[in-house]
């Protein structure tokens, strides 16, 4: 179906990995692209005083995703599925 006048395709980009594998690097680089970053942002923190360039609230989905696993985001164990 062909848009309207004014009406622009949208786009989103999943920035995946491992924490502290650079990801928030890679979006602060898409960001000075010209890509749109979420509204609230992870905060600066003593591991990374300048700030993170994640969403915070997928952030803290990821983290109660983790925990209702038993996990976290520092535990390298596998998860167990059953």
């Amino acid at each position: 179906m062909p848009q309207d006048i004014g009406e622009q395709e949208r786009n989103c980009i999943f920035i995946l990995g491992m924490h502290r594998s650079g990801t928030s690097a890679v979006t602060r680089v898409l960001g000075l692209l010209g890509a749109g970053l979420p509204a609230t942002l992870q905060p600066a923190g003593h591991g990374n005083p300048a700030g993170h360039w994640e969403p915070a609230r997928l952030v803290e989905l990821n983290d109660e995703c983790l925990a209702e696993a038993g996990s976290a985001w520092y535990d390298c164990r596998p998860l167990d599925l059953s």
